[in-house]
């Protein structure tokens, strides 16, 4: 690339990649002191910004005997947020006069029955976000529990319905297709009364391992880039200061060509 600076409006003097080594060969003490200073300053980033951990809550929702989920997971997140998490936020603010510092995220596995609850936060706020999962949590089993309850009374009431047409079939001394028929259906009915699965925890509020977030290296690395471009910027600003105040001091700059 070259660069031309008009003198008296007709010459012109191109700048080469020489002549902006020789530059930098000749203000090295100001690029360092630039690149140094952006490097030290992302050094201390790197150093005192806080790391953040993952905290992960794993739910197993209710499932009839065929492996069938009472509810389906996205239901479930649904309810999660727009009206257990308001509850929630309520009740943490009445006890700690203040919002949770921290937000949640709220995903269900593919092809599962599973329900995620994912929050990113300082290792400071570990009891917190315990407080807040845990009180979901137990919104959330109080619900499904309701459901289970609620789907086997619906069974029990199927099965006791089906036992009383089987007796008063038997009473009459009617014994026909019908009949087998209505005792297989009894039969599945216990069945699935037998296969129901309660909600389960798997987890609750398990921290990463690892900090998550942007890594030291990489803030470390990206200093560097920016301190050899703002050093290199700031060369090349002190050149043309320099020359503009050459030009300034030596008169050959008289007036402004107005056209």
């Amino acid at each position: 690339m070259t660069v031309l600076f008009a003198e008296g409006g007709s010459a012109s003097k191109d700048v080469t990649p020489v002549d902006m080594v020789v530059t930098m060969f000749c203000r090295r003490r100001l690029f360092f002191s630039v690149f140094a200073l952006v490097l030290l300053g992302g050094g201390v980033l790197a150093v005192l910004l806080p790391s953040e951990y993952e905290y992960v809550s794993l739910i197993q929702t209710a499932q009839k005997g065929n492996q069938t989920q009472l509810e389906l997971p996205e239901v479930s997140i649904e309810a999660i947020k727009n009206r257990w998490l308001p509850e929630v936020k309520v009740q943490y603010a009445a006890e700690f006069s203040s919002n949770p510092p921290f937000s949640l995220t709220f995903s269900h596995p593919s092809s599962t029955g599973l329900v995620r609850i994912e929050t990113r936060a300082r290792q400071k706020y570990a009891e917190d976000v315990l407080y807040v999962h845990q009180a979901l949590i137990d919104k959330f089993n109080a619900h499904q529990q309701a459901l289970v309850t609620r789907e086997m009374e619906r069974i029990e009431r199927q099965i006791e319905s089906t036992s009383e047409v089987i007796s008063e079939l038997l009473q009459q001394a009617v014994i026909s297709k019908a009949v087998g028929m209505i005792i297989e259906r009894r039969t599945n009915l216990e069945l699935a009364l037998e296969g129901f699965a309660k909600p389960k925890v798997l987890l609750v509020g398990q921290q990463s391992l690892e900090a998550k977030g942007p890594h030291r290296t990489f803030i470390f690395a990206v200093a560097i880039v920016f301190g050899l471009a703002f050093a290199v910027f700031m060369v090349i600003l002190a050149e043309f200061v320099s020359v503009v105040r050459a030009k300034l001091a030596s008169g050959s700059i008289t007036s402004w060509d107005r056209k």
